[in-house]
Formats: C-alpha cells, sequence, structure tokens
C-alpha cells in the first residue's frame, strides 16, 4: 500500500501553508535539531484531500522573497544602424553595463512576464509616444524603465527566470555593441574618460589610456590597469 506522509509542523511550528523560505528558515534556526510532526494517509486518501489540479496549469509562485540589485540605466544612446536611427537605453549593474535595449525590447518583456507570471501585479512601462521624443522626454522614460527593472529584479523569482536572464545578457549581434565609456582614475585622482567597444580587450584600453594620458615609454612600466567591481548584490 501507497503511503503519502504530510509535515503538520517543524520544531512544533505549524507550516500548514508556509512558503519554501519560512520552512528553509525553520530548519535554519533550529541549529543541529529538527523535530517534524507529521501524518500518514493512503493515496486515495491524499487524493481526497487534494483534488488533483485541472488543466489551467496553474501553479503557486512565491513572490515574497526580495533582495536588492544594483541595476540602473544611466543613459542612453542614439544609434544609427542600416539607414534606421534609434535610441537604446544602457543597462548597468553595480556600474558595469550589461547590455543596451530599445524600448520594444522592454515591452516584449514586459508581456513575456506577465504571461508567465500571472498573479504577480507588474508596475506599468513608460507608455508609448508615437512621435519623436524631446531630450525631456526621453529622460523620463530612462527614469520610468530603470524604475521598472528595479521593482521587477527585485523579486528572486522573476530576476532568476529564464526571460529576465535573456534580457540582460549581451550577445556578440547585439546592438550593445555600441561603444561604452569606461572612466580611468589616475593616481592623482583625475578621471579620464575613454569610448570603446564592449567587447574590447584590457590591452586595448590601455594603449587607449596611454595615447590619452600621454604616458612616456619609460612612465608606462609603472602603471596597472585595476577593475573595481562590487560583489555585494
Amino acid at each position: 500500500m501507497v503511503m503519502i506522509v504530510y509535515v503538520l509542523a517543524m520544531n512544533n511550528v505549524p507550516v500548514e501553508g508556509a512558503t519554501h523560505k519560512q520552512v528553509v528558515d525553520l530548519i535554519k534556526s533550529g541549529g543541529d535539531c529538527l523535530s517534524l510532526t507529521v501524518i500518514s494517509v493512503t493515496q486515495q486518501e491524499a487524493e481526497r484531500l487534494e483534488p488533483q489540479e485541472d488543466n489551467s496549469g496553474y501553479s503557486y509562485i512565491d513572490y515574497s522573497e526580495k533582495r536588492s540589485l544594483p541595476i540602473s540605466i544611466p543613459d542612453y544612446n542614439i544609434v544609427n544602424r542600416n539607414g534606421e536611427r534609434f535610441i537604446v537605453f544602457n543597462i548597468h549593474m553595480a556600474g558595469r553595463q550589461l547590455c543596451s535595449r530599445r524600448y520594444r525590447e522592454f515591452s516584449n518583456l514586459h508581456s513575456i512576464l506577465r504571461k508567465e507570471f500571472t498573479a504577480f501585479n507588474f508596475p506599468r512601462l513608460p507608455g508609448k509616444w508615437p512621435f519623436q521624443l524631446s531630450e525631456q522626454q526621453l529622460d523620463s522614460r530612462r527614469r520610468g524603465l530603470e524604475q521598472y527593472l528595479e521593482k521587477v529584479c527585485a523579486v528572486r523569482v522573476i530576476a532568476e527566470s529564464d526571460a529576465v536572464q535573456d534580457f540582460l545578457t549581451d550577445s556578440e549581434d547585439d546592438i550593445s555593441a555600441s561603444p561604452v565609456d569606461i572612466k580611468i582614475m589616475l593616481p592623482d585622482h583625475e578621471v579620464i574618460s575613454i569610448s570603446v567597444k564592449k567587447s574590447a580587450s584590457a590591452q586595448i584600453v590601455w594603449e587607449i589610456l596611454v595615447q590619452r594620458a600621454k604616458f612616456t615609454s619609460y612612465t608606462q612600466q609603472y602603471f596597472y590597469l585595476f577593475e573595481i567591481v562590487e560583489y555585494n548584490f
């Protein structure tokens, strides 16, 4: 006879209806000791207590687990490609550019996420505009898209979804292959900004820096490039 086991309580704390995170926290709080209160029933009784799901495909998704990601859209670029002129918004994580996306790509992501996470109350995207946007309107759209990403990526289950990960991942034929600005601080705290392709190697960055900073062949041997990366996200 097949028996189904249900866990009613952990360390004397009822877990009926608890989220996955709450269960994990209970396990951690118990240290080396874990006390379970369980009940076993037959498979037929289990099916009576918990009927099979219908064909709606509904499943419970925990949106309660939050995290703070240093994601931002500090600026945008105008791209001219194949006779088309459009705006791309530069997405950064902890100060490092991840990719660049057009407004319509944000709109597509929004549609995909709403279909996948039907029970989540998504924030609104900045509205569409049929005419050319002014600088003020573009900056307003940039801020709106940034706030959208902040709220969406704050929910772990959504941020780790394939749709969001693909959206934030650069690719070889991506429009984000447009030049990016790298700020380099010299020993005297002067900051030099250079523009390179996102795929540029450290050697290329170094050669451009040498020209911009006018390093002599003698002084070059005393300088090195170091990257500052934030890992607390």
